[in-house]
């Protein structure tokens, strides 16, 4: 009776203490399917003389061997809401490039043009490949603007399910 009952308190330390475990590393995991893997800014004094910047930023998909269809990708501020362009300070349209060319640009050069003719809507866009490339169209309407962005919201579906990721969005607009 005395080895049963030893028995039975070495089986339950274990199984307390692997379901401590589990749980541990669970809290602690990134579970995190897409990745930032390339940051690019454009200096502030750019915005003088162009209008609109194209901003690229390169996202991998770490989420298996199946590829997802991306819903849609919003901006989130510093305060968690969604970016509002209504009555802002930068405007950006986001866009998707599959060439992967997209760094900085800001001239209307005929390669430029072609370039933008290629970007496709973040809504609804099937990937075809584990990454892409995040286009920022940027307007900056105030020279003053403060950076406010927190992160992206990637809205996708995998595996018939929707999903969602967020992603840190460092600021891509500096001063010298």
């Amino acid at each position: 009776m005395r080895v049963f009952s030893w028995w039975l308190v070495v089986t339950i330390i274990v199984v307390i203490g692997g379901l401590a475990s589990y749980f541990v590393v669970e809290a602690n995991s990134d579970d995190s399917v897409f990745r930032s893997i390339s940051h690019t800014g454009a200096n502030k004094e750019l915005f003088n003389n162009y209008e609109e910047v194209y901003i690229g930023k390169e996202i991998k998909w770490d989420g298996g061997d199946s590829l997802p269809l991306i819903k849609d990708i919003q901006l989130i501020k510093q305060d968690g809401e969604e970016f509002d362009q209504s009555n802002s300070s930068i405007q950006i349209n986001l866009y998707i490039d599959d060439t992967g060319k997209t760094n900085v640009h800001y001239r209307d050069t005929y390669e430029n043009k072609l370039l933008k003719e290629s970007y496709q809507p973040v809504q609804d866009y099937q990937m075809d490949s584990d990454r892409f490339t995040l286009v920022f169209e940027t307007s900056l309407k105030d020279q003053n603007y403060q950076y406010h962005l927190k992160k992206l919201l990637i809205t996708y579906i995998d595996h018939g399910k929707e999903k969602q990721t967020e992603l840190p969005l460092r600021s891509f607009i500096f001063n010298n």
